[in-house]
């Protein structure tokens, strides 16, 4: 999707993008028994170590957010990630949340 050039946090205009992105590891070990095999070096790590990784996920979006936003607010990050749809939500300005809303009607 293409979003409209606003802030996605207050609104104002902007055509700077910022990289929201997260991941998600699916099987394999978990990540504290990586770390205790590593770091009691566990004789039969060796056999075990390389099937301990599992399938990697990933959700990415690029959302408007001027700089002024970025040096008060920080990075932007989602309230819920959907890593089974690919979707994330986040809580925007009600600007750019309308714009949104009025690209999506004009597209259908």
């Amino acid at each position: 999707m293409d979003f409209p050039d606003c802030c996605s946090l207050c609104g104002q205009p902007s055509t700077r993008r910022v990289k929201v992105s997260s991941t998600r590891e699916i099987g394999g070990e978990s990540i504290f028994v990586k770390i205790m095999l590593g770091f009691f070096r566990v004789p039969f790590f060796s056999a075990i170590a390389g099937r301990g990784f599992g399938q990697r996920q990933a959700v990415t979006i690029h959302l408007p957010q001027c700089k002024s936003c970025s040096r008060t607010e920080g990075k932007i990050s989602p309230k819920y990630i959907d890593f089974g749809r690919g979707t994330m939500t986040f809580v925007v300005h009600e600007i750019f949340a309308k714009r949104v809303r009025d690209s999506l009607r004009r597209t259908k």
